[in-house]
């Protein structure tokens, strides 16, 4: 994805062509060179022949619309000694240019690429010379054949590193970067420094590899750029140049989006944007998952009508620079508009007014930049795909589309929630000054920082509702168990009437009594039933006797007689049936009556009867000894087996709840550990992400006593009073450094109070009182009562002493939170003037340091007015927005190479190139 500003380049700047006699391949076209540069995957080049620039003009054209970056150049040899320098030039130099310079060092054009060509100047002359022409002097190879160290003694090799303009110097062997290196008789590097010339070959002894070693290290200790190319040759072994070698060492460099010479210089003069090969096989910078790619502002009091004010971002560091009146902070509060990012201020209301009274449509007080018109857009990356979020005041709504690769074209996305998925920092001077006064917000910024932290949160609530879930099993369970003495003792009593009555002898006579009964309703039920069998004949007989007559009104006079003759004869068999059955019937109920008098004299009846009245003398004996249930004898049984039941439903109940207290103990302890485990977090992150020689961040576990007096509050649902028994609450907690141990005690003491356990009244009676009132719920929740850990932040100060951040400066404050800002993080950081109320020395020392840290891994844009951040910073893109419009409108935009960027940085932050030189020139003083 293309983004404005610097970013890293795979370059090989020491190349031969054909042009070079020692070329094994004359039949190579530029063509080929240029290919095989970009199968290497190199970015940008350098064509530097041996006294001549032949091949220049044709590698450039070949070059063109390729994406291959060339720089021309040479690499000339000086005077007898021998010795090769590279000279690289502007992209905009020619053949014609470098062979005129070559002339120029002294070089007959007769002899160019000859193996003989030298110049007659030393090395330190043609540098001299190169670098008065504006180019870019790079001694080859130091450490190998014809290289400066190689060649030259330590002391003009050492002569040769102390040329400011000689930044940077081409090496050949990794082992020599080692300091302290044993290198004189050491066999085995002997012969890895002579392994390329064949298997025996001693071609460089131990003069030689001394040399060589002092000089990478003269080099290093000069602090210059030591960089590696490939000199590309045809092969490992062969001294001869071909395609087979290109890119097959090289370096990276961090440059323009544009590489010119400058963006060379500018690297070889800082570290942070040089790698060798070695060091890194890909690009050394990842691109980070969120980044803000450009902000588009249309149709504002802020941006000329009609015209469109466009803002791009590099992921690393953006600068936003300007005099005041630039409106360069109202790019930073568009950000904010767009992404709906007030919560950010709630907790400062003056910031969160100034802010409100900027990001609304201009009212009649002239307060508001916003229009009917504003439409602004941010462009943002989130995992590599391109989002685009418009914000339109008309109706305050805010659309999300998403770059599609197939239609070439922003298509929607989701709605506004996405937002959420787009995190980033936001913060003024003010802010960074507010949260140095709340502790509370100098704990959240380090827990949003820990990656583990929010789901540990997440954990001790799960595990401190387990805890309040078995404190209610608990209670029900307990509900139960006290139970058991109500079912024991009636278990007792029922055994003892059962007892009483076996003893008596009555519960035989009982159990034989209430055979006989059960026998008894067996006949009894079986001679019901025969009884309603012989009802239906009482019916069936009424109902043939009382039949009715036969009407014959309505048969003919003829016809009457001869039909009721037949008729009546019909009624007269029915009739005489009927009073068959009828008889039958009062015979079978005689019979059926008798039945009770038969089974009367049977032995069972007779036996059933002498029984009962054996029972009824028995009863009336029990009675007069106050035993009047005895007839329950089967029902006392019927009880004692279910409570029996019950007694054992209570134990196991007994048992559930002694499992249930050790879960409590255990739940309790998990909690603690969680909780412990959170402030280690917090511990172990300043120590290895805050904790410097300047700032020092202290956690003390539990110790946040505000927090303690809060949260008991809260649970109490007692906002005010109660005020001195707090105070001693408090004063037993923090006694000393035991915290967790007087927390303990105190929550202990609680339970006591409102279980009435406590010996004698330990506090007043109005807070005792509140205690026992309070419900079973709240006193489980005093249990789980953690206080937050006190964050105390501690600042080195000028004797070299560390002091409390309460004691310190709003400056130093500052500093310290801003330090502590710096310090984590993935999301892109924005930061509104951090550097107010700083001075230069800290600005340097703690700030531009962690910027250039964090970077690496996240996009910082920042606001600023002081040169240190985009300079030292080594901002990857700098801009520079014009005081002199009362429009928001850039007046240079680029690197620092950039000559614009430089002299807008000089005359907005160092108060002109004049003031600059006159400063320069006093510190020099001073210095000397």
């Amino acid at each position: 994805m293309e983004y404005r500003g610097s970013r890293w380049y795979k370059c090989d700047l020491h190349l031969h062509t054909p042009a070079s006699e020692c070329f094994e391949d004359k039949s190579v076209t530029p063509e080929q060179w240029v290919q095989t540069c970009r199968d290497a995957e190199l970015q940008c080049v350098a064509v530097t022949d041996h006294n001549t620039g032949a091949w220049i003009d044709s590698i450039k054209a070949a070059a063109e619309g390729t994406g291959l970056i060339v720089f021309p150049g040479v690499e000339i040899t000086c005077d007898t000694s021998k010795i090769h320098m590279l000279i690289l030039f502007d992209r905009d130099k020619t053949t014609e240019y470098v062979n005129d310079f070559l002339i120029q060092c002294g070089i007959e054009r007769s002899t160019f690429a000859s193996s003989g060509a030298h110049s007659p100047k030393t090395a330190k002359e043609i540098a001299e010379f190169a670098n008065a022409k504006g180019g870019l002097v790079i001694p080859a190879h130091i450490d190998d054949f014809n290289g400066l160290a190689y060649l030259a003694s330590n002391v003009s090799f050492e002569e040769m590193m102390d040329l400011p303009f000689i930044l940077a110097v081409q090496f050949v062997h990794q082992e020599y970067l080692e300091k302290g290196k044993r290198v004189r008789g050491n066999e085995e590097l002997r012969q890895t420094i002579n392994a390329p010339f064949g298997e025996g070959a001693v071609v460089m002894g131990d003069a030689n590899i001394s040399s060589a070693y002092n000089g990478v290290q003269i080099a290093i200790r000069k602090n210059k750029r030591l960089l590696t190319f490939s000199d590309n040759p045809e092969s490992d072994t062969s001294a001869k140049h071909g395609l087979a070698g290109i890119g097959k060492r090289y370096s990276w460099l961090k440059m323009d989006e544009n590489p010119m010479l400058e963006g060379l210089r500018q690297a070889f003069m800082m570290p942070e944007r040089t790698r060798n090969y070695f060091d890194c096989s890909v690009a050394p910078y990842k691109m980070p998952k969120l980044w803000i790619r450009k902000i588009c502002v249309n149709g504002t009091e802020l941006v000329k009508g009609g015209q469109l004010f466009s803002v791009e971002f590099n992921p690393q560091l953006t600068t936003i620079i300007g005099g005041r009146g630039s409106g360069k902070s109202s790019i930073l509060r568009f950000l904010r508009g767009v992404f709906s990012r007030e919560e950010d201020l709630q907790s400062d209301p003056e910031i969160l007014d100034d802010y409100k009274k900027f990001f609304q449509k201009k009212d009649t007080a002239g307060l508001g930049v916003l229009t009917d018109n504003t439409i602004i857009e941010v462009y943002f990356v989130r995992d590599g795909l391109d989002y685009r979020i418009t914000y339109k005041q008309t109706d305050r709504s805010r659309s999300i589309e998403r770059f599609d690769v197939l239609s070439n074209e922003y298509v929607n996305a989701a709605d506004e929630a996405i937002l959420e998925f787009f995190p980033f920092e936001e913060y003024s001077q003010k802010q960074i000054f507010s949260i140095a006064r709340k502790n509370n917000a100098l704990r959240n910024r380090i827990d949003n920082a820990i990656d583990e932290v929010a789901e540990l949160k997440s954990t001790i609530e799960r595990e401190i509702q387990e805890y309040k879930r078995l404190m209610e099993t608990k209670r029900s369970l307990l509900l139960e168990v006290q139970k058991k003495g109500k079912v024991l003792t009636e278990i007792t009593d029922l055994k003892n009437k059962i007892e009483l009555l076996k003893k008596s002898g009555i519960a035989e006579i009982i159990t034989k009594h209430q055979s006989f009964i059960n026998q008894k309703r067996i006949i009894d039920t079986y001679i019901r039933y025969l009884k309603e069998v012989n009802k239906p004949l009482e019916y069936t007989a009424n109902g043939l006797i009382t039949m009715e007559d036969f009407s014959d009104g309505n048969l003919l006079e003829q016809y009457k007689n001869e039909v009721m003759e037949v008729i009546t004869s019909a009624q007269n068999v029915i009739t005489n049936v009927g009073e068959i059955i009828s008889t039958l019937h009062t015979y079978l109920e005689h019979k059926l009556k008798g039945m009770d008098g038969q089974l009367a004299t049977t032995s069972l009846y007779i036996d059933a009867a002498s029984c009962k009245e054996q029972f009824e003398q028995s009863k009336t004996a029990l009675e007069e000894k106050g035993v009047t249930d005895m007839q329950d004898f089967e029902k006392y049984n019927r009880d004692l087996a279910q409570k029996e039941v019950e007694l054992k439903a209570i134990e196991a109940k007994e048992t559930e709840l002694s499992t249930i207290l050790a879960q409590i103990d255990e739940q309790k302890r998990k909690v603690k550990l969680k909780r412990e485990e959170l402030s280690t977090l917090r511990l172990q992150f300043v120590e290895d992400k805050i904790n410097n020689e300047r700032i020092q961040i202290s956690i003390h576990p539990y110790q946040d006593k505000g927090d303690f007096v809060d949260k008991f509050r809260k649970i109490t649902q007692k906002y005010t009073g109660y005020d001195k028994s707090i105070e001693e609450a408090l004063a037993e907690v923090y006694a000393n450094r035991n915290v967790s141990t007087h927390l303990d005690e105190f929550k202990e003491k609680v339970r006591e109070i409102y279980e009435n356990r406590e010996a004698d009244a330990l506090y007043d009676g109005w807070f005792t009182r509140m205690i026992r009132e309070l419900t079973p719920g709240q006193i489980d929740a005093i249990d789980m009562l953690y206080p937050e850990d006190q964050i105390e932040m501690k600042y080195k100060g000028k004797d070299g002493n560390f002091r409390p951040l309460t004691s310190a400066s709003a400056g130093q404050k500052t500093t310290a939170i801003l330090t502590f800002i710096l310090s984590s993080g993935e999301e892109p950081l924005i930061l509104d003037q951090p550097e107010d109320d700083l001075d230069n020395r800290l600005v340097y020392q703690l700030i531009v340091e962690r910027i250039r840290q964090i970077k690496e891994t996240r996009q910082v844009i920042i606001v600023t007015h002081n040169a240190n951040i985009p300079v030292n910073g080594d901002a990857e893109y700098v801009m520079s927005l014009s005081s002199e419009s009362r429009y928001l409108k850039i007046a240079a935009e680029g690197t620092v190479e950039n000559k614009r960027v430089k002299d807008e940085i000089c005359e907005v932050m160092e108060g002109g190139v004049e003031a600059f030189e006159t400063r320069a020139k006093k510190y020099h003083l001073i210095k000397a």
